[in-house]
């Protein structure tokens, strides 16, 4: 972005996790980082400066009432006629096809576990009227299915039909487990009957991905 906007233009990058910042040396010289948890109040010298907030996938660290909490702080950052633009993924949005007994497993057990520790299972679908109660206007949304796509992502896809499994259900299992996720081994089997219903059985992975713009007035 910095390369595509003019250089008068000033970014800054915002995590509360500041491993994730790229070295000091490799940023463009009209951007900086800073570390910030968003769920409080940005500095009052930030408030109305901003023109654009960009906000992604940042569900997996949020419970039901933190949605409203965010939408005001990044509401109090834009200036008039400032946009917001929010991406998000959750947990209702995952689809295979043709149907999997093992898939399903996942999500239940995923879903029950999100309710449990707080989280809402509605979401990114309810953000359009959390950005709109927090004082947008202007909101719209886009939806993306990678279903839709020439090849249906089916690289990444597969990628993460291999990989997602084991860490949301290790956060189960620290948690206490639920149902039939009680030990490493059901992990494992888990994993292995989700893996043959891909590589054998041609279950294919997909999700939608929600797009929400919004502007200060």
């Amino acid at each position: 972005m910095a390369a595509q906007l003019p250089s008068t233009a000033e970014l800054r990058g915002i995590d509360m996790d500041t491993t994730k910042f790229p070295p000091a040396s490799e940023l463009p010289k009209n951007m900086s980082m800073m570390q910030h948890n968003a769920l409080k109040p940005f500095p009052q010298e930030m408030h109305g400066t901003f023109d654009m907030v960009h906000v992604r996938l940042i569900s997996l660290g949020m419970k039901k009432d933190d949605w409203a909490v965010v939408a005001k702080h990044l509401y109090a950052l834009l200036r008039p006629g400032g946009y917001l633009h929010w991406e998000e993924v959750g947990d209702s949005v995952w689809r295979v096809i043709p149907p999997s007994k093992a898939f399903d497993e996942w999500m239940r057990i995923g879903t029950l576990w999100s309710m449990k520790v707080g989280r809402d299972p509605f979401m990114p679908a309810r953000l359009p009227l959390i950005v709109q109660d927090a004082g947008f206007v202007d909101v719209d949304e886009k939806i993306f299915n990678s279903f839709g796509t020439r090849d249906m992502l089916h690289e990444p896809m597969l990628k993460i039909s291999k990989e997602l499994v084991r860490p949301v259900m290790l956060c189960v299992l620290e948690d206490g487990g639920l149902e039939t996720m009680q030990s490493e081994k059901d992990i494992d089997r888990l994993q292995e009957e989700i893996r043959r219903d891909v590589e054998e059985s041609g279950v294919k992975f997909g999700f939608y991905y929600s797009w929400v713009w919004a502007r200060h007035p």
